[in-house]
């Protein structure tokens, strides 16, 4: 832009701002005209709401001096204003119509004036009237007073609004004022400022002219020296390039050669120049040997860049030759005219002999590629095929020439043709790999439509900056044809396995049956008169029923488990409960083995937890059995920890303890698996299936426990199982009861000798077990008849001679479920008393317990149900009464009163051995054995030596005399064990006098019992 326009415009900025703050001061008149009009206005608003509440006040001043005197004058200002206060509101309506909010308080405000008058005019009219008392009560009545106060605060806020709304006027007017001065000062300074630059732009383009002519000056010389130094590099450059440059002017003579060109042609610059560049460059078809085209004239002609085909071989003076690669340009003036031409060649002879190479390298690599099995195939990316070796045509059918420069999805069937490009796409912008770099089984597609299965291995590379994927395939159908008839092979042994597993659970179930039967006559023969041998006898065929009870029930769990059908009842028990229950369960056969068998539960456990009872037992039960097992002395633990108190749970740890032959570590790993045992001799020595310790882990797992095992071997074993179990307020009941051992019991009967007895319906359609069933009913006092299914039951039941019914579930023509359900519609039909049903059944799960309680039966006994358990059954749904102890137990009572009257605990004692000749027959035993010991500590506390050795035979003492009820040897023993493992000879040897004392008063204790009798009375 030219100074003269600059000044032009900067002086009109100038005038434009001057115009700018006339516009803005009339702006600035005009808004105080609006602000004092506003002004005039509210103070005209506030004038007539003033004026409203005099008016009233005139009228309530009138009113009230007309009431107290009596004086019609007092009416004046009333009567006077009355009739213009609806005048006044409508002009306040009028003045306050552009402002809604003071609207619709007048909104407000019209119905209290209105109720206001109303209310004035009764009251004058009532006084007026002769009724002075009733106008009187009116206004003692204060309406009066809240109108007038509500019509005061009303017009209290309208004024206060209006104030409010003037004091935002004029302040908003104060800033507009403020705001218009700011900006007419910055106005002003902006003008004042643009002509100071004004004046100053005018003196500097004025210096800049001169400076300008000065610069050219200088420039012009500069320039000399440049062309100069131009020129000079111009020849370092071209002879230090590595082309030879031949330059020639508009006439295609030689004007300049570089030290490059010299060489090659074999001119040399002073020799060349001028000359015809045909005489110079002669160039020739390596092929033909014919003359090359020479384009220089046709460059000077058309001022267009030429290349030389290929094969071009120069030709220098000396008749040597070498071959080139060359282009030839036009030179052009500042016009765009061509005054000369530049050709530019190289000697090509090492190039061509390094692509010969690559040539040679190329075929033999390809040459290798083509003898691989496997296809390598490189695609672009974007999934382009480059190149492909032979093993592609066998694979995939294509000829070689057929897939290159096609798109790899033309190799792979659906989906994958359509998401292959996304891949690819994905990891180019992400990097993230799904195929590069790793090798995955795909399938892939022949040109036939046919698909096979092959294994793709996928690297990346990059070549010339670019991105470039190799693929390596390789047909897997042989392998996936082996892997199919692997997999069908391993269907067919698992199917083999299941039918296996369900083959022993039916043998097992079909097994059980039978053998229910023969372990309840076993426990109705064991309560008949035996001599020894024949006690000794029932007693290995009673453990050996067991036993395969108990592996005929573990097939059935096993296949329960593995066919998931399996469930869990949890229910609110007493975990000390439960232990106890387990101890004795396998106390006669601890006490057999001369082992200590004992319970610990944690006192700060809560009182009851929600668990599956049943299953907990299970598999404590199976750990004490296996401890029992492979412990051949010491001592068994069975303990309930606790780990943790959570909100409304705990994290309770049961372990199971014994001093037994321990288990080697590399055994463990597999000890859980079914069938498995430590040898192949634990079998045979120890006994068991190999299947207990894999049901527990199952178990474990479904009620979401941890499993442990802590083991040495000779140092004993400890089984581990770790459940979070939710707090219950109370233990509940179970319902569904079973032992897996006979409690020998004095069995007192029901009844003795009532030929009025309560008549039972026993229902089985198995033999034995029908008449197992009526014998023990019969043993119990009362009477039984017997039905083999539950149609013969249900004609039976009809009679109405039976009080109690107890039947199987399971049954040919009709079940207990479908007879119970008979029963019941016939009780509520006919309105019959309701008969007590059991149900009586070898299923012990929760399931059962539930479907009998549905099918209206109400109570359920686990076969084999010894008379204990029977007992209590038949005494509760009868109503009748009568108590079973142990014998030991009735011995003690006759006794005194319940309590050992000698150093013997028999509760403790009866624990182990029930049997009261049995029970002296251990304590003579336990005798013998206790003054050997006695012997051996003394002599170990007199010598001082061998403190291990002392503190052994303390321990086998105090476990010993635990068992066997001895409490106060016990107590002895354990002060001496301790004393012996703190090294403390003297506090032994004290201790010594209290055990003295307490195997005097055993050995006391024992001359008074006879054989069979107990204590002598």
């Amino acid at each position: 832009m030219k100074t003269a326009s600059k000044i032009a415009l900067w002086f009109g900025s100038v005038g434009l701002l001057i115009v700018l703050v006339a516009l803005l001061s009339f702006w600035l008149f005009r808004q105080s005209e609006d602000a004092d009009r506003w002004q005039r206005h509210t103070f005209r608003v506030l004038e007539k709401s003033n004026g409203l509440l005099s008016s009233l006040k005139d009228t309530e001043a009138g009113q009230r001096g007309y009431l107290l005197t009596g004086d019609k004058g007092f009416l004046a200002p009333y009567l006077e204003v009355r009739d213009s206060i609806p005048s006044q509101l409508a002009e306040l309506r009028r003045l306050t119509q552009d402002n809604p909010v003071q609207k619709r308080r007048l909104d407000v405000l019209d119905p209290l004036v209105e109720a206001k008058l109303l209310e004035m005019r009764e009251v004058l009219a009532l006084y007026g009237g002769q009724r002075a008392e009733d106008a009187l009560k009116i206004l003692r009545s204060g309406s009066g007073k809240r109108l007038m106060d509500e019509i005061r605060a009303e017009l209290n806020d309208f004024d206060r609004l209006e104030g409010d709304l003037l004091e935002r006027r004029t302040a908003r007017f104060r800033m507009d004022l403020s705001l218009l001065l700011i900006s007419i000062s910055i106005v002003s300074l902006l003008a004042v400022g643009l002509a100071l630059v004004a004046v100053y732009i005018v003196y500097r383009e004025t210096r800049l002219r001169l400076r300008a002519k000065e610069e050219a000056n200088k420039a012009l010389s500069d320039a000399r020296d440049v062309l100069r130094a131009s020129e000079e590099n111009l020849s370092v450059t071209l002879n230090s390039i590595g082309d030879g440059v031949l330059a020639t002017d508009a006439e295609g003579r030689v004007t300049r050669l570089n030290a490059v060109a010299e060489r090659l042609v074999g001119w040399s610059q002073m020799e060349a120049a001028g000359r015809p560049v045909e005489d110079v460059f002669h160039i020739i078809n390596q092929k033909t040997r014919q003359p090359a085209f020479l384009p220089v004239a046709e460059t000077l002609a058309q001022g267009v860049t030429y290349g030389l085909a290929n094969d071009t071989v120069l030709s220098a003076r000396d008749g040597s030759e070498c071959p080139i690669a060359d282009s030839c340009a036009p030179i052009l003036s500042r016009a765009g005219e061509v005054i000369g031409t530049v050709l530019v060649f190289r000697d090509v002879s090492r190039e061509y002999a390094t692509q010969a190479a690559l040539r040679e390298s190329a075929t033999r690599i390809q040459a290798i590629l083509d003898t691989v099995v496997d296809v390598i195939i490189t695609i672009d990316e974007r999934g382009i095929i480059e190149t492909a070796n032979l093993a592609s045509r066998s694979l995939f059918g294509y000829e070689v020439t057929e897939i290159i420069g096609q798109n790899i999805r033309m190799l792979m069937p659906e989906p994958y043709r359509s998401q292959h490009d996304g891949y690819i796409g994905r990891y180019l912008a992400t990097g993230e790999a799904h195929i590069v770099g790793s090798g995955r089984e795909v399938v892939g597609q022949r040109k036939d439509g046919s698909v096979f299965p092959m294994c793709l291995a996928v690297s990346e590379m990059r070549l010339e900056g670019k991105c470039r994927f190799i693929g390596v395939v390789h047909d897997i159908t042989e392998r996936k044809q082996a892997e199919q008839k692997l997999f069908v092979a391993k269907e067919a042994a698992e199917l083999a396995n299941r039918a296996k597993d369900s083959f022993l659970a039916t043998m097992s179930h079909e097994i059980r049956t039978p053998l229910t039967g023969m372990l309840g006559m076993l426990e109705v023969l064991s309560l008949t008169p035996l001599d020894h041998d024949q006690d000794e006898t029932l007693g290995a065929v009673w453990d050996s029923g067991r036993s395969l009870l108990r592996i005929v029930n573990d097939i059935l769990d096993w296949s329960k488990i593995e066919e998931g059908k399996l469930t869990l009842s949890p229910q609110s028990i007493s975990i000390p409960r439960l232990l106890q229950e387990v101890v004795h369960t396998y106390s006669r056969v601890a006490s057999s083995k001369s082992l200590l068998l004992w319970q610990h539960a944690d006192a700060r456990l809560g009182m009851a937890h929600i668990v599956d009872p049943l299953r907990l037992s299970q598999v404590l039960n199976n750990f004490v059995s296996n401890a029992l097992r492979f412990t051949q002395s010491g001592e068994i633990e069975l303990r309930a920890e606790l780990l943790e108190r959570l909100d409304s749970s705990e994290r309770i740890r049961f372990s199971v303890k014994d001093t037994g032959i321990g288990i080697a570590k590399e055994v463990r790993q597999h000890l859980f698996q079914r069938y498995r045992q430590e040898s192949a001799d634990t079998a045979r020595m120890y006994g068991g299936t190999g299947l207990g310790l894999s049901i527990c882990r199952r178990l474990t797992d479904l009620m979401d426990g941890q499993l442990e095992l802590d083991s040495e071997p000779g140092r004993g074993s400890t089984f581990s199982v770790t459940f979070t179990l939710p707090v219950s307020a109370m233990p509940g009941d179970r319902m569904v009861t079973s032992s897996s051992e006979v409690t020998h019991k004095r069995i007192q009967p029901l009844l003795e000798g009532d030929a009025d007895a309560p008549l039972v319906l026993a229902v089985d359609d198995h033999p034995i077990n029908r008449d197992l069933l009526v014998r023990q009913i019969e043993l119990l006092g009362l009477r039984a008849e017997a039905a083999e299914n539950g149609q013969v039951a249900l004609a039976l039941w009809r009679e109405g001679r039976f009080a109690l019914v107890i039947t199987d579930c399971h049954m040919p023509e009709m079940d207990g479920y479908a007879l119970t359900q008979e029963i019941r519609r016939i009780e509520a039909r006919e309105r019959l008393p309701r008969t007590p049903i059991i149900a009586w059944t070898a299923n012990a799960l929760a399931e059962e317990n539930e479907r009998c309680q549905n099918a209206g039966m109400d109570a359920l006994l686990v076969k084999p149900a010894d008379l204990s358990l029977l007992k209590e059954a038949l005494k509760k749904w009868l109503h009748l009464s009568g108590t079973d102890l142990p014998q030991s137990a009735a011995l003690l009572q006759t006794g005194g009163g319940g309590q050992s009257p000698g150093p013997i605990d028999y509760a403790a004692l009866s624990q182990a051995v029930p049997e009261p000749a049995e029970q002296i027959r251990v304590l003579r035993d336990f005798q013998v054995h206790l003054r050997a010991d006695r012997a051996q500590l003394g002599g170990l506390l007199e010598q001082e030596e061998d403190r291990v050795k002392g503190e052994r035979t303390a321990h086998r003492m105090k476990g010993s005399s635990r068992m066997v009820g001895a409490t106060d040897i016990a107590s002895a023993c354990a002060v001496i064990e301790q004393a012996m493992r703190e090294g403390k000879w003297a506090d032994a040897r004290a201790a010594m006098m209290g055990l003295d004392e307490a195997i005097k008063r055993l050995e006391t204790h024992c001359m008074e019992l006879k054989e069979g009798n107990g204590v002598n009375q």
